[in-house]
C-alpha cells in the first residue's frame, strides 16, 4: 500500500511541475511578447502585428514570420539593425526568472501538501 501511495504522490508532483512549467512559460512569453511589440520598429504596423508567441510543454518562443524581420533585427550592409527581439529577451530576463521561480515555489508548496 505504501508503494502505491508513493507512486501516486510522485505522479502528482510530476503533474504539478509540468502544469506550473507550462503556466510559467505562458507568462514569460507574454512578458517578452509585450516588450518585443513595444520595441519593434513601426512603419506600417505589419512587423509589430506579426509578433507572435508559442508555448509547448517545455519550450516557449516569441518571434515573427515577416520575411524582413531579420533585416530589422540585425541590419544589412545598407542599413543598421533596429533590434527588438533580443533586447526584449534581455530586458525581460529578470522578470521571467522571477516569474518561473515564483511558479516553481508555488508548485513545490502544492505538491508537498
Amino acid at each position: 500500500m505504501a508503494k502505491s501511495i508513493k507512486k501516486n504522490r510522485v505522479a502528482h508532483v510530476q503533474s504539478t511541475i509540468n502544469k506550473v512549467t507550462r503556466q510559467g512559460l505562458e507568462q514569460a512569453t507574454i512578458t517578452i511578447h509585450g516588450r518585443a511589440t513595444d520595441l519593434s520598429p513601426y512603419d506600417t504596423g505589419n512587423l509589430r502585428g506579426s509578433i507572435d508567441r508559442k508555448v509547448t510543454d517545455f519550450e516557449g518562443s516569441v518571434g515573427t514570420n515577416v520575411h524582413y524581420a531579420p533585416h530589422q533585427e540585425y541590419g544589412t550592409y545598407k542599413m543598421d539593425g533596429k533590434p527588438f527581439l533580443m533586447p526584449a529577451l534581455l530586458l525581460s530576463k529578470g522578470d521571467v526568472k522571477e516569474q518561473l521561480l515564483r511558479a516553481y515555489r508555488a508548485a513545490v508548496k502544492e505538491a508537498i501538501r
